[in-house]
């Protein structure tokens, strides 16, 4: 039996998991992820993740404002990158808080 043109299967290597990553970089959005504004600082968190019915990542609902009483919706173009820790926006506190709210469920 020639084994030469058997493939050996390892387990992906962590530069192979970090290109999977860059492919989807969406990939690690969940509720209850903290957000973060341009300027590193947090504006508050995830409270959805709206995909449309193919799957595809249409925004994020996030909390935000004193005590945390504002919903404001993020459309996808607005994320600016998003890591294993937070999803970073490309907002400021004042400009977030600008945006029309959404009525709370």
């Amino acid at each position: 039996m020639d084994t030469s043109r058997i493939p050996i299967v390892s387990a992906p290597s962590p530069d192979a998991q970090d290109q999977v990553h860059a492919r989807d970089p969406h990939v690690f959005l969940r509720p209850e992820m903290r957000v973060k504004g341009e300027q590193g600082k947090r504006l508050g968190t995830v409270t959805a993740v709206e995909r449309d019915a193919a799957g595809i990542l249409m925004g994020i609902t996030v909390r935000h404002g004193l005590l945390a009483r504002k919903l404001t919706q993020i459309p996808v173009a607005r994320i600016k990158h998003v890591n294993q820790d937070a999803v970073v926006i490309e907002y400021t506190v004042s400009s977030l808080n600008q945006l029309s709210r959404i009525a709370r469920a």
